[in-house]
């Protein structure tokens, strides 16, 4: 778009001076489509195109709600699994650290002495 030269007469090249050069109704002089509006943003938006993105603002704030509900649920649930773990810990008189034998040592089911490696 460097090569292309500026229409409007804006200082830069934009989409409004390549649409002006196709000759676009409603940038044949260089002026906005009609019907099109200038957002906050500086951005031309036509009617539809405003009411989508408000749409979509609103569709946002709505994932961003339920989001940070989910985070609270999951907060909530973590924290309530960390107290029950600790009541277990208070209740269960076991030991911290050591190590379990292996299968074959205990006898544990069909396992055969020796044969548990493959």
């Amino acid at each position: 778009m460097a090569n292309f030269p500026d229409l409007n007469d804006d200082g830069k090249v934009t989409r409004a001076d390549i649409l002006k050069g196709r000759g676009v109704e409603g940038f044949k002089k260089g002026g906005m489509q009609a019907g099109g509006t200038v957002d906050e943003d500086g951005r031309v938006m036509d009617q539809q195109t405003m009411k989508n993105q408000k749409a979509y603002e609103g569709y946002e704030r709505e994932q961003s709600d339920a989001q940070r509900k989910l985070e609270e649920r999951d907060k909530s649930m973590i924290e309530g699994a960390r107290k029950v773990k600790e009541k277990i810990k208070k209740v269960l008189p076991f030991k911290k650290g050591g190590s379990v034998s292996s299968a074959s040592k205990r006898a544990d089911g069909i396992a055969i002495r020796g044969k548990t490696r493959a």
